[in-house]
């Protein structure tokens, strides 16, 4: 490492710089870890982001909407996380991608422990059991309109993803992108910073808007993944920049991030 000191805090360093190395036997296998928690969440993030390009493509009037509220408290700056709280409506649509598209559908499964009896069924202990967290979250009784990506439906709800987790009624949760029980995905902090400040980040840099080749009207079905929330292969969308000003802005914070790489890189 070229300087300590262009290092943020982090758990990599935390592991390489203890005395006992956190508790892991080897430095190595702390690196380990440290990269697992990052591939563990590409992919989940990626699809993520595709079903909020996607909203934004096919309900242009929730982009807008954003978009004036992120300009309101940000202005000509990059948006940061710590934007994040002023912004109620960004929250929404956090929350309304995750219900909308969860990138994980089907939930990771479970195993039961013991011989249990629901609804009368019996099921055996060791039986394979997965959330249906998508047909939970596009329950008509449960979400007026479910195919619709309409933010306003969480307006008032200021629970971050944590607290909607560990809500005691379940009736209360936002949705279950996450899952549920013990085995719940540990990366939901992470997950919600991540979202949030590519949220912001995305509409206060670009307008996105359908391609010139792109199929009108819209259909979803045509780039969709083999299952609502996985990305497909192609998506028609245009990402157009909103000024040049902002593009320097970019490129200004672009070429800071590529020093500071340099610096922390041996």
């Amino acid at each position: 490492m070229k300087d300590r000191s262009a290092v943020r805090e982090s758990l990599l360093c935390k592991i390489v710089e203890d005395e006992k190395n956190l508790g892991f036997p080897f430095v190595e296998e702390g690196a380990h870890f440290a990269l697992m928690l990052t591939i563990g969440a590409a992919d989940t993030t990626q699809m993520s982001t595709w079903a909020f390009v996607e909203a934004m493509m096919s309900f242009p009037d929730v982009q807008k909407r954003a978009r004036d509220a992120i300009d309101a408290v940000v202005g000509d700056r990059i948006p940061y996380w710590e934007d994040y709280e002023k912004i109620p409506y960004v929250r929404c649509i956090v929350k309304e991608t995750w219900r909308w598209r969860p990138p994980v559908g089907l939930g990771h499964p479970h195993v039961t422990t013991a011989d249990i009896t629901y609804n009368g069924m019996r099921i055996p202990k060791g039986s394979r059991l997965n959330l249906n967290g998508y047909a939970l979250q596009h329950d008509p009784q449960r979400h007026q309109d479910p195919e619709t990506f309409w933010p306003e439906r969480y307006e008032g709800d200021e629970t971050t993803a944590m607290q909607s987790i560990n809500s005691s009624d379940v009736q209360k949760r936002d949705h279950f992108a996450f899952g549920a029980g013990r085995r719940i995905c540990p990366g939901y902090n992470v997950a919600e910073r991540s979202l949030a400040v590519a949220i912001m980040r995305i509409l206060w840099a670009f307008e996105v808007t359908p391609s010139p080749d792109a199929k009108l009207p819209l259909n979803i079905a045509d780039w969709r993944g083999d299952f609502p929330g996985l990305a497909g292969p192609t998506m028609p969308v245009m990402m157009l920049p909103r000024s040049k000003e902002r593009v320097a802005v970019i490129d200004e914070a672009f070429a800071a991030a590529k020093m500071e790489r340099e610096a922390i890189v041996s």
